[in-house]
């Protein structure tokens, strides 16, 4: 499988349309129509709307429909303006150095629609398709530190295996409060001017110091990006952590979602995990056949799905993972209702063990094994009373059998 590679521009696509009918084209010249505003994702804020005007501009246009794209910050677009129900249609690209307004003053004329009346009077509408070209490459980067620091010598190592990262001790103490109060101590590293490195690989400690200097990462795999992140996180790097979290957050797909979803998880980004569980809700048969998924670890993927689903207990999280058939998952919380039965649970434990979706022989077994343990609490409880009968008899006759 080729390694899925971390985007740096998207395009956003969005649209949105003005219904067009003969009181629009009787009002006053200059009398405009606004759709509402729209604002652009992973963007700052960035807004976009649609203008008509539907008896023109000025008099001079009088008779004319005049469509106008409008955006609230510099953005890089291409539009296409469309009047339904015809054959009408035009397109522009522009770059918006700054809040602005683009369009076509005389867009269609009133008799392009006559026909349009007639047949198909109340589909008739002016619409606006836009394509928004993100850059999303981080600020950071533009700084070039490294073009401007070359004079000082790197005085410090950060060894990884059989490898060195070289650096300057002044850039670790500026970037990370860790770095900077390891400096402040003597201690072995201090004194030696190295420090090992032996939870990140050397690729991805080498790009994380690049990146810190300003250069582009020239890998662009997931992975490398998340590892970066990771590193970043460790040592409170607010100039990797702030840049790149919206990158990554920017690229999250059904490819990317088993390494971020980890991150997420791992690095306690609350937000993050939030978009993770939404795209898992909306593609988990997509995502749950991904070969990288099943090595998740059964307790993110357990909190993904609470958050999804508003799951609330570890039984709740069994019974569904059962369902979905996510075994690694399932077999995982099984052993934790397994440690937390008690007399308390013990129906709806019983209830989730004889499902006729997803059975459970194991913990049959152990429902079977703790009404031997205690069977007078359990026969006399009313929740032990208001099981279905099939399940109360199996139970019954699988702790005999156990005897």
């Amino acid at each position: 499988m080729s390694e899925v590679k971390v985007e740096v521009t998207k395009t956003i696509k969005d649209f949105c349309s003005i219904k067009i009918d003969k009181f629009k084209l009787a009002r006053c010249v200059g009398a405009e129509s606004k759709s509402p505003s729209r604002i652009v994702p992973h963007t700052d804020g960035l807004e976009w709307w649609l203008s008509m005007y539907p008896n023109g501009t000025a008099e001079r246009y009088k008779g004319q429909i005049g469509v106008f794209l409008n955006v609230s910050k510099p953005a890089k677009v291409k539009v296409t303006f469309t009047l339904a129900t015809t054959t009408i249609k035009q397109s522009m690209d522009h770059c918006f150095a700054k809040a602005g307004v683009i369009g076509i003053t005389e867009f269609a004329s009133h008799s392009s629609l006559e026909e349009s009346f007639v047949s198909d009077p109340f589909n008739v509408a002016a619409v606006c398709e836009v394509e928004f070209e993100l850059d999303m490459r981080p600020s950071f980067v533009s700084g070039r530190l490294f073009q401007s620091c070359g004079h000082v010598p790197a005085d410090f190592e950060l060894v990884v295996g059989d490898w060195t990262v070289k650096v300057q001790k002044q850039l670790l103490t500026l970037i990370s409060p860790v770095f900077h109060a390891m400096f402040m101590h003597d201690i072995a590293e201090t004194r030696s001017g190295q420090l090992a490195i032996k939870d990140f690989d050397f690729k991805v400690v080498k790009a994380a110091v690049d990146f810190c200097y300003g250069r582009e990462l020239t890998d662009r795999s997931i992975e490398t990006f998340v590892g970066v992140l990771r590193f970043g996180d460790k040592y409170d790097i607010k100039s990797i952590t702030v840049e790149l979290e919206q990158l990554i957050a920017f690229n999250l797909s059904v490819d990317t979602f088993c390494a971020i979803a980890h991150y997420a998880y791992d690095c306690n980004k609350t937000d993050l995990m939030t978009k993770c569980a939404d795209l898992l809700k909306n593609k988990i048969t997509i995502i749950t056949k991904n070969a990288k998924f099943e090595h998740l670890p059964p307790k993110v993927v357990g909190d993904l799905l609470k958050q999804a689903w508003l799951l609330m207990t570890d039984l709740d999280i069994y019974k569904y993972s059962r369902c979905q058939r996510i075994t690694h998952v399932a077999d995982y919380y099984e052993q934790l209702v397994i440690d937390s039965l008690s007399l308390e649970n013990f129906a709806n434990v019983a209830e989730a063990a004889w499902s006729w979706f997803s059975p459970s022989e194991n913990l049959k077994q152990k429902c079977a094994e703790f009404l031997d343990e205690h069977r007078v609490e359990v026969t006399t409880m009313e929740s032990f009373f208001t099981l279905d009968s099939k399940i109360v008899l199996d139970v019954m006759k699988l702790s005999v059998a156990n005897r």
